[in-house]
C-alpha cells in the first residue's frame, strides 16, 4: 500500500504541475498575442480529465500486480500435515447391537494457502481405530474394504484457506463403520479416531455407545 500511495502522490503532483503550466501558458498568450500563432503546431498539454484517467489506469495495474505478488503457492498437506484439520463424528451418540454405525470425516484448511491432499473417499483416504474396554480394533487393509477402488493417477484436491469439505462417503456424507472392515457385536462404550493414510495426521476422538 505504501508503493501505491507514493505513485498516486507522484501523479497528483504531475497533474498540479501541468495545471500550473497551462495557467502560465494562458497568461503568456494574453500578454503576447503573436506567440499564440507559434503554438498552434505544438502538442497540446493533457487535460485534468486525461490525467485522472491515467491515474486510475495505473492504480488498477499496480493493484493487480500487488495481488498477484501476494498470492501464496499451493502447499502439499503431506509436507505440512498440521495445516489440514481432520474431524470425525458419528450420526448418533448411541446404537443397538447390529445397527449400522455411520461415520463422517471432514477436512479443514487452517493455512493461508491452497492445500493439496488426496480426496477420493473416506474409506480409501483414512484408517480407523476403534477402542473399547475389550481392546482395540483397526480397519482392514484397503483391498479388503468396501467402497470405491482407488484408480491411478490420483488427482489431489485443492482446498482454499479456511474452507471445509466432507470426505466422500459411500452413502452421501456418511460411511458405515463396517466399510472399514470393523464390526461391533458387543454392547459397550466405544471411541473412534481417523488417521489420514497420506499425512498420518489424526482426527479428534468421537465417542458412542452400543446398547444390547
Amino acid at each position: 500500500m505504501g508503493a501505491l500511495r507514493r505513485v498516486y502522490c507522484y501523479i497528483e503532483n504531475r497533474v498540479a504541475k501541468n495545471q500550473r503550466m497551462e495557467s502560465s501558458q494562458s497568461r503568456n498568450r494574453r500578454s503576447y498575442p503573436l506567440r499564440t500563432t507559434e503554438l498552434v503546431g505544438e502538442t497540446p498539454m493533457k487535460t485534468k480529465e486525461d490525467w485522472r484517467n491515467l491515474v486510475g489506469f495505473l492504480l488498477l495495474c499496480i493493484v493487480f500486480v500487488g495481488v498477484s505478488g501476494e498470492s501464496q503457492p499451493a502447499i502439499r498437506a503431506q509436507l505440512q500435515p498440521s495445516l489440514l484439520q481432520i474431524a470425525i463424528r458419528t450420526d448418533s451418540p448411541q446404537y443397538k447391537v447390529g445397527s449400522p454405525i455411520l461415520i463422517m470425516i471432514k477436512e479443514t484448511n487452517r493455512s493461508s494457502s491452497v492445500l493439496l491432499f488426496n480426496h477420493l473417499s473416506a474409506v480409501i483416504d483414512y484408517d480407523l481405530v476403534v477402542t473399547s474396554s475389550a481392546g482395540v480394533m483397526e480397519s482392514a487393509s484397503v483391498g479388503n474394504r468396501s467402497g470405491y477402488p482407488a484408480t491411478a493417477p490420483i488427482r489431489q484436491n485443492g482446498l482454499h484457506p479456511g474452507t471445509t469439505v466432507t470426505s466422500p462417503g459411500s452413502s452421501g456424507d456418511y460411511t458405515p463403520l463396517y466399510g472399514w472392515g470393523i464390526n461391533i457385536t458387543s454392547p459397550g462404550d466405544y471411541t473412534v479416531q481417523a488417521i489420514s493414510r497420506e499425512t498420518k495426521r489424526r482426527s479428534n476422538v468421537a465417542r458412542f455407545r452400543v446398547l444390547p
